[in-house]
C-alpha cells in the first residue's frame, strides 16, 4: 500500500464494540480488540478500546494482556451534576488502575450538558483539565446535537483556545518560562457525533463542515464517533438517511488543516464515490488539492485524531475492497 494511505489510516479506529448496533458483551468485545491487536496486518489501524467508566472495574477482571482504553464518562443533563459525576468517573478510573495494570486508560471522553453558555464553559474547562492532569489523561468534550449546536461548538472551541492562552500566560508569570503550546493542545479536544439510532442523530454535511472549520479556527484537536462504519457515504435503508464516510470526514479534516485555501468541505463530505481521492506513494490528493505524508501525519496527530466504531472488521474489509489495503 502507499505510504500516504498508511499514514492517513494509522491508529484511526477506536473500537467501540460495547455500543450499538453491535452492543457486544464486555468479554466478547474485549476479546475482539485483543484479537485485532494481535493481527500484525491490522494492528497499526487500531487505537483504543472504548469503555464506559461504569464498566471499567469489570474490564479490569477480563484482560490479562495490555489493552489501551478510552474511558467514556457518564453524561448528565444539568451543569450542577457535571462536576460530581466527573469526580465519580475519576474514582472509577483510579480503582480500575489499582485493580489491573493491563487496562491502560489514557483518554477520558464525556458529553457536556446541552446549551451551556460561553461563560459557563469557562467554569467547566479548568476543573475538567485539572482532573485530567491529576490522572495523567487526555480528554475530549462532546457537544450534544441541539438547535444551538453550531453556536455551542463555536463557543467550546473559543473557550478551549482561551484556556490554553491563559495557561501559557499564567505559567510565564509564575516561572518566567513558556509552556509548550502543543502539550496543552494535546490535552483537550472536542468530539463529533456523526450518527446514532435515529435520523435526527446524524448531523448534516454543513454541520460537520462547521465543526471542522471551528476546530481549525480555534486550533483544537477533534475525534469522531457513531455512524462511521464505512469509508464512503452509504444509504441506510432502515433509517432512511445517508451515513457519513470516515474517509470523507478525515479527508475534509486533513485538507482543512494542511491547505492554505482548502476546498469546500461540504463537497468532500457529500462525495459518495471518492473517485477523486488518490494515494500516490508519499502523497495524497483530492481533485486539485494535495499534501505529503508528513503533512498528513501532523494533521492526524494534532487535529483529526480517530473515530469510534462498533466494528473493526467492517472498515478494514471495505478498505480492502477499495484497494487501499
Amino acid at each position: 500500500m502507499h505510504a500516504s494511505a498508511r499514514v492517513f489510516l494509522k491508529e484511526i479506529i477506536d473500537y467501540a464494540g460495547l455500543f450499538p448496533p453491535a452492543k457486544l458483551p464486555l468479554d466478547q468485545a474485549a476479546q475482539n480488540y485483543l484479537d485485532a491487536s494481535n493481527d500484525s496486518g491490522r494492528l497499526w489501524m487500531l487505537r483504543s478500546f472504548v469503555c464506559p467508566t461504569a464498566q471499567l472495574p469489570e474490564l479490569a477482571t477480563k484482560t490479562s494482556r495490555p489493552l489501551g482504553v478510552a474511558a467514556l464518562g457518564t453524561a448528565v443533563t444539568r451543569l450542577d451534576a457535571f462536576m460530581p459525576q466527573l469526580d465519580a468517573d475519576m474514582r472509577l478510573i483510579r480503582e480500575s488502575r489499582a485493580a489491573s495494570a493491563e487496562a491502560i486508560i489514557s483518554t477520558y471522553e464525556v458529553a457536556l450538558p446541552a446549551g451551556l453558555a460561553c461563560t459557563q464553559l469557562g467554569d467547566v474547562i479548568e476543573p475538567f483539565v485539572e482532573a485530567l492532569r491529576n490522572h495523567g489523561l487526555r480528554g475530549f468534550l462532546e457537544i450534544p446535537l441541539s438547535r444551538s449546536w453550531e453556536t455551542d461548538v463555536s463557543n467550546l472551541g473559543q473557550a478551549i483556545d482561551a484556556w490554553r492562552k491563559k495557561s501559557i500566560e499564567d505559567e510565564r508569570v509564575k516561572t518566567g518560562f513558556d509552556l509548550h503550546p502543543l502539550s496543552l493542545k494535546m490535552m483537550l479536544g472536542i468530539k463529533l457525533r456523526c450518527g446514532g439510532l435515529k435520523p435526527a442523530a446524524f448531523p448534516s454535511d454543513a454541520q460537520v463542515a462547521h465543526f471542522i472549520e471551528r476546530c481549525r479556527e480555534a486550533n483544537v484537536r477533534w475525534k469522531a464517533t457513531a455512524g462511521l462504519h464505512h469509508p464512503r457515504r452509504h444509504w441506510d435503508e432502515n433509517l432512511k438517511v445517508w451515513h457519513h464516510g470516515f474517509l470523507n470526514v478525515f479527508l475534509a479534516g486533513i485538507l482543512a488543516r494542511t491547505q492554505r485555501n482548502w476546498p469546500k468541505l461540504t463537497e468532500i463530505l457529500a462525495d459518495r464515490e471518492l473517485g477523486d481521492l488518490r494515494f500516490e506513494g508519499d502523497r495524497m490528493a483530492w481533485k486539485f488539492w494535495e499534501c505529503d505524508k508528513r503533512e498528513i501525519a501532523i494533521a492526524r496527530n494534532e487535529f483529526a485524531t480517530s473515530f469510534g466504531s462498533c466494528s473493526f472488521d467492517e472498515p478494514v474489509a471495505d478498505l480492502q475492497a477499495m484497494g487501499l489495503l
